[in-house]
């Protein structure tokens, strides 16, 4: 009985424990920094404003929009998915663009990025609200965050 109760117990801790999982925060890219050296940024985010250009798909909602372009500075293949992004406001509200897929017509693509290449493309999010910073999170681990310019 010792031996179930001590097992339940280790079980219990191994569970609660494995929730509270914290990380450092991405460092922010600041708008046009190329200060920092390449071994230091393995993601290179840039991102600014840019205005909705509705797709095929476009429900004829409001959008916010931001033109990004992700530069893979890593020895590895990088891959890159629109859903990989989330733009946050001024106001410090986070906001998803899984419902605002496709809706514009300059989308940022899925792809794989090799060593030393970029892609650029928009995402966007519901609303109208100022954009401040974008995040790029693939498979949710946070690679990169840069300022709206």
């Amino acid at each position: 009985m010792r031996t179930i109760l001590t097992g339940l117990g280790l079980l219990g801790a191994l569970t609660f424990t494995g929730c509270a999982v914290e990380t450092e925060p991405t460092e922010v890219q600041s708008a046009g920094d190329e200060a920092k050296p390449a071994e230091k940024v393995p993601v290179k985010l840039t991102a600014e404003k840019t205005a909705f250009e509705p797709s095929a798909m476009s429900d004829g909602g409001d959008y916010t929009c931001a033109k990004v372009t992700v530069t893979n500075r890593t020895t590895k293949n990088l891959d890159v998915n629109p859903l990989d992004f989330a733009l946050t406001g001024a106001d410090g509200t986070k906001h998803d663009i899984g419902s605002a897929f496709g809706v514009h017509e300059d989308e940022i693509a899925a792809v794989t990025l090799a060593p030393e290449e970029k892609a650029t493309g928009a995402v966007c999010a519901p609303g109208h609200f100022t954009p401040k910073t974008v995040t790029f999170a693939p498979g949710f681990a946070e690679k990169a965050r840069a300022e709206v310019a």
